[in-house]
């Protein structure tokens, strides 16, 4: 007797960018990331098949730190304000989030902390002291945002401590020329600090491989990656000097939080976890997505999130997932959009540097925009 299966439904996790909760979104990043993968979630409704789609603001890490400090308010009150505000401008936009959330929440902090210690304990994380940079002035620490300086590679002038908004290149704080604190702007000290470190070169040969076979990734993500892995992946540190993030759960790191890059991404997986404890009440959900391979995992995001998304995201989940049985494995990426930047007047986009039009202008302008597109549409 021959049986013929019927067509199953597949299933998919849509994810878009997560937005830091410093300053309105600007019109990039809704289209960057989160426009793009609404579409993409109602197409895949439409046919039928399982689909949630989620993503969040993303609470932690320096912007908001260096901008609570600017306007000195706690960056708790600061990062609830701005998420308030965009969960508000999403659903004027009608974005059909299954579950948008924030980092800032018991679910996403708990999976976090676990899932560290659980990578630590397969030998993917190292301790090292060095040098860093210091305000003394303002008496902390200098990471990522809280430094600017000359970028080493283009000379771009208003450079970061992570990464250069001009040529893409992540960055070292101490890499930069003429570097200067971001609150007070006085030139830093040296000091040392010990961190927690991914091992990214033991998972160097896995990510290439990951890559190489994965025929759907676009070309300029796909090369970029390659080309990075090339050059050969350097220990990244997962901790931070910082007292706003989720408290490093490593032994002797009271005073130390979780790089914000290093946990903002496992949002997507915590944001599912969320939708199926809290919102649907069905917690075999979270597995039933996150831990079938057959699930197809799609981020919509910008350009310069691609390192993140195909090299440290995918690097934390086969470190995590090493000595775990397959039922208990969390899914690699299946695509990555990145779509390419908005410009104003020659200038990328930013809401950190207020370039660019936000999102809530192009609202008031509902009247303007269809005779703009010569489209018959209705912006709530």
């Amino acid at each position: 007797m021959i049986i013929i299966a019927k067509n199953l439904k597949k299933k998919w996790v849509v994810t878009s960018a997560w937005p830091y909760v410093n300053a309105t979104p600007h019109l990039g990043n809704l289209i960057g990331s989160t426009l793009s993968a609404d579409v993409f979630a109602r197409f895949l409704r439409m046919k039928g098949e399982e689909v949630v789609f989620v993503s969040g603001s993303d609470s932690h890490g320096t912007p908001i730190s260096v901008e609570a400090k600017r306007l000195n308010v706690p960056a708790e009150e600061l990062a609830f304000k701005y998420h308030n505000i965009i969960k508000n401008l999403h659903e004027k936009w009608q974005i059909s989030f299954d579950n948008y959330t924030i980092t800032h929440n018991p679910i996403h902090i708990e999976f976090v902390q676990q899932m560290y210690l659980d990578i630590q304990k397969n030998g993917y994380i190292i301790e090292k002291e060095i040098e860093s940079l210091y305000c003394e002035n303002d008496n902390l620490f200098l990471p990522d945002r809280f430094v600017e300086g000359i970028c080493p590679h283009c000379n771009f002038e208003d450079a970061r401590g992570d990464q250069c908004d001009n040529c893409q290149k992540l960055l070292d704080p101490l890499e930069l020329i003429e570097s200067r604190c971001a609150i007070c702007g006085n030139p830093p000290v040296i000091k040392k600090t010990k961190h927690w470190y991914l091992d990214l070169p033991k998972l160097q040969d896995r990510l290439k491989k990951s890559i190489e076979q994965n025929e759907i990734i676009p070309a300029n993500a796909r090369q970029m990656c390659l080309n990075n892995i090339e050059e050969g992946l350097l220990e990244k540190s997962i901790t931070r000097d910082l007292e706003w993030g989720i408290p490093a759960p490593f032994e002797n790191a009271e005073d130390k939080t979780i790089y914000v890059w290093f946990e903002a991404v496992l949002g997507y997986i915590t944001a599912v976890k969320e939708w199926a404890e809290k919102i649907i009440n069905e917690t075999s959900k979270f597995d039933y997505f996150w831990k079938d391979p057959n699930t197809k995992i799609v981020y919509f995001i910008g350009k310069d999130n691609i390192f993140f998304h195909l090299i440290i995201f995918p690097g934390l989940l086969m470190a995590y997932n090493d000595n775990k049985k397959i039922a208990d494995q969390l899914v690699l990426p299946y695509n990555v959009s990145s779509t390419e930047w908005l410009m104003y007047e020659n200038q990328k986009f930013s809401k950190s540097r207020g370039i660019g039009v936000l999102i809530y202008y192009i609202i008031d302008l509902k009247q303007v925009i269809p005779h703009f597109f010569g489209l018959n549409l209705t912006i709530m």
